[in-house]
């Protein structure tokens, strides 16, 4: 895996769009995942909590030998009354991409940061609701992210 380069950098739109045409999704993998909730949270008045959210591409790996593309993702959610954190949850998944054709490294992480997160969030977010709710908290289902995948021009 590669370190994650910053987001300024220009990509060539073809190139991206060609990605985007052409890559699918082989897995999703969770590998990492750390819950905890307050034996207090349960006797709270939740009205007060909010939600807080968050989500960032780790780590990632392009193979053009073998025409795959992966992305690791650090997502984390939390209920927060103030400075209090009754519960909270990180997780990390593993999307891998099978690819057509090889492709060029500003691409692909273009692509992991726009599309891939989309592929794995869904997943971390069942995983906070069957979580919490094992633990006895009935809450609302965490937002939906609301950045859309797009082609670049």
């Amino acid at each position: 895996m590669a370190k994650v380069p910053s987001r300024g950098q220009k990509i060539d739109p073809g190139a991206y769009n060609d990605l985007v045409a052409h890559a699918r999704l082989q897995s999703l993998r969770l590998i990492d995942s750390r819950f905890d909730m307050k034996a207090t949270a349960l006797e709270e008045n939740r009205d007060n909590w909010a939600y807080k959210v968050g989500d960032a591409l780790s780590d990632w790996h392009l193979d053009c030998e073998n025409l795959t593309l992966r992305g690791q993702y650090a997502y984390w959610a939390g209920c927060s009354d103030g400075r209090r954190k009754p519960v909270s949850l990180k997780a990390t998944y593993l999307a891998t991409y099978r690819l057509s054709q090889g492709c060029d490294e500003e691409p692909a992480i273009a692509y992991l940061r726009r599309v891939g997160r989309f592929s794995c969030y869904p997943y971390f977010r069942a995983l906070f609701s069957v979580l919490t709710e094992q633990g006895g908290l009935h809450l609302p289902p965490l937002p939906v992210i609301s950045e859309q995948p797009r082609f670049v021009r």
